[in-house]
């Protein structure tokens, strides 16, 4: 249907025959629009009577800001009364193939169900929003009349919202197995699978919930409409029997728990062991690094007695050097040509002297030794200076 009017010639055309009518709105996935024009969804809310509590389901689709709206499921079914219609609605999770291989293969779709039953008229009317694929082949050029009882297309609905759910929880318990390496990677692959298991848990237990439900409302409509016992009996077997394949999913998804429980034991357990390796390595290496500082602490001690001994054998020679160094000096000066020592005689006097006599040019070696020294001290500062600087340019190139 193209729009609208495709919509109210064909509705028109139903309701004219008075047989009962599926109405399937698809969606592209989870989370996107559903492919109907609001022009068209207003026209069958209006013309079906749709109960509200189905809108609100509808409009909760698109809500994904917390894990209660991942996980919510609902059922509500109006009063039976033989004259008036009664409306059924609900809403069922389920997992189905994406076709995506490269990341996480399953998706984890959410169809809402409204069914509008005419007990006098025995027809009804389905409304459902992204069915599951198998339900939409399956309908594919059968004639709803073939169904005994009003409530029994939903017998079908539900299994194949759960056909896949073996497949799922296989596929889950062998990424398990898969899952040998032991590390903190492995621990967050086993609780990503725990917490689709719990997210699985829950779904399971609403599905539950609504079978439970459906099936009460079954045996209600059922004594209502004046159906046989066998019919009745029949649909009341094949809920039973879709409420143990449930059990049995959830006793497979608890399973899977319990063994990714035990995973994470022995993954602590190992990381346990390594680690308390790992301190009795880190203990032996400190107790090495200990017993190498205390033979360097005996080697300093030693080196400090020998300086202590070079040290007082420096002290004597200081000693000496002082008086030494003065002594060679005045010697040096006095035995240079700047000093002369002559012998004088008085014949008079019958005295023999010694005199000393000092160059006037003195001077010149006092200044030429002052200028040698200043010199030196330049010399060494520029020397010093230098070598502060390339040390600096290479701090600030390594830094």
């Amino acid at each position: 249907m193209s729009g609208l009017d495709d919509l109210k010639t064909i509705w028109k055309e139903t309701l004219h025959k008075a047989e009962s009518s599926v109405i399937i709105i698809n969606r592209k996935n989870s989370w996107s629009r559903m492919k109907i024009l609001p022009e068209m969804f207003k026209y069958l809310c209006f013309t079906l009577e749709i109960h509200p509590r189905f809108l609100d389901i509808a409009f909760g689709f698109c809500r994904r800001t917390a894990t209660y709206d991942q996980t919510f499921t609902c059922y509500h079914m109006t009063p039976p009364i033989r004259t008036c219609p009664v409306n059924i609605c609900y809403n069922i999770r389920f997992f189905e193939p994406n076709g995506c291989p490269d990341r996480d293969s399953w998706s984890c779709r959410q169809s809402a169900v409204h069914h509008r039953v005419f007990p006098d008229e025995s027809h009804s009317v389905w409304t459902i929003i992204q069915s599951p694929t198998l339900f939409r082949a399956s309908l594919e050029g059968q004639h709803l009349a073939s169904e005994n009882h009003p409530l029994a297309l939903h017998a079908r609905y539900i299994r194949s919202c759960i056909y896949y759910w073996r497949q799922y929880l296989n596929e889950k318990d062998s990424s398990l197995v898969t899952l040998v390496e032991l590390g903190f990677s492995t621990i967050q692959d086993i609780l990503f699978i725990r917490d689709k298991m719990h997210h699985v848990l829950t779904i399971l237990d609403g599905t539950l919930n609504v079978l439970k439900l459906i099936s009460s409302s079954a045996i209600t409509l059922g004594d209502m409409t004046n159906i046989s016992c066998s019919i009745c009996m029949n649909i009341g077997a094949e809920f039973d029997q879709i409420s143990a394949d449930l059990e049995s999913h959830r006793l497979a998804a608890k399973r899977i728990l319990a063994i990714s429980k035990d995973l994470i034991l022995v993954n602590q357990n190992v990381l346990n062991i390594r680690n308390q390796e790992y301190l009795i390595q880190s203990s032996h290496l400190q107790t090495q690094l200990g017993e190498a500082a205390a033979s360097e602490n005996r080697i300093l001690s030693s080196i400090s007695e020998s300086m202590g001994k070079d040290s007082r054998t420096m002290k004597i020679a200081t000693v000496v050097a002082m008086f030494y160094l003065p002594a060679n000096l005045v010697m040096a000066f006095f035995s240079t040509e700047f000093v002369k020592f002559e012998t004088t005689s008085n014949v008079k006097a019958r005295t023999v002297g010694v005199s000393m006599t000092i160059h006037s040019q003195v001077w010149i070696a006092f200044v030429a030794t002052f200028v040698l020294a200043v010199f030196t001290v330049l010399l060494l500062f520029v020397w010093n200076r230098s070598a502060t600087k390339s040390k600096i340019s290479s701090q600030k190139i390594n830094g």
